[in-house]
């Protein structure tokens, strides 16, 4: 809940409104991280992933955009692998 705090107080410093893209994607990483498990934790982490690339995209930012890009697509790879493995263990119990 500290980090969360944190997060919400560099809501204060928005100069422009993409800025904000940033500040939701750190509390719904942290919020993912601390409180979910399994598929949706991977779903938190996947969307504040997008939410910092929506934000490095917005200010030019190739460096950040490259490491979200890479971040957001090992996530949708594990969930997509998660997703699988509850599928199948599904159908093994039938």
């Amino acid at each position: 809940m500290t980090f969360m705090l944190f997060s919400i107080a560099g809501a204060f410093s928005i100069q422009r409104l993409s800025e904000a893209l940033g500040v939701m994607g750190i509390c719904v990483g942290t919020y993912s991280l601390f409180m979910l498990d399994g598929i949706r934790l991977r779903l938190g982490l996947l969307t504040g992933s997008l939410l910092w690339l929506g934000n490095n995209i917005a200010l030019g930012s190739v460096g950040g955009t490259l490491l979200e890009a890479c971040s957001a697509s090992m996530n949708a790879v594990t969930l997509y692998r998660l997703y699988s493995d509850r599928k199948s263990l599904e159908q093994i119990r039938i």
